[in-house]
């Protein structure tokens, strides 16, 4: 599996690459990691891949410009990143998961069986194709889109 890694951050990219090692072992991921958004871009453009983990901060520049350059249709993207309100936006752009900073491992886990099409070994019993909403008001929005079409 060929996985990008574009934090600006060393530590936080070190750790990222150490737990999808040892997540997707079965997998052996090829991970390449990028520091900065020109280089990310290019190599995006370039080779193909299965997976990104994208920041949203790349030393000022905002991550969703490389998604708008790329087309993300032939991988999979998580965001990384400590802009939790920035969430709904990722997931318009397709996104398969948004994991916020400060991560742990198992959210981590989380995000990388969505991908790999494994979570129902995350959460036993549910399914992955179930849909938990929390907000009524989100609920009641669903059920009148859906009613509509």
């Amino acid at each position: 599996m060929d996985i990008v890694i574009v934090e600006d951050e060393p530590v936080i990219a070190q750790r990222l690459q150490r737990q999808v090692k040892e997540i997707l072992v079965d997998q052996q991921p090829n991970i390449k990691w990028f520091d900065n958004f020109d280089d990310a871009q290019s190599y995006l453009f370039e080779q193909p891949l299965d997976l990104l983990i994208l920041d949203l901060n790349l030393h000022g520049v905002d991550g969703f410009e490389l998604l708008k350059t790329v087309s993300a249709e032939s991988f999979h993207t998580i965001i990384v990143s400590a802009y939790a309100e920035k969430a709904i936006t990722a997931f318009e752009y397709g996104v398969v998961d948004f994991v916020a900073k400060p991560f742990n491992f198992e959210r981590l886990q989380q995000a990388l069986l969505r991908v790999t099409g494994n979570a129902q070994e995350f959460r036993p019993g549910k399914s992955a194709k179930q849909l938990m909403v929390k907000n009524l008001r989100v609920w009641k929005l669903l059920q009148l889109k859906m009613s509509s079409s």
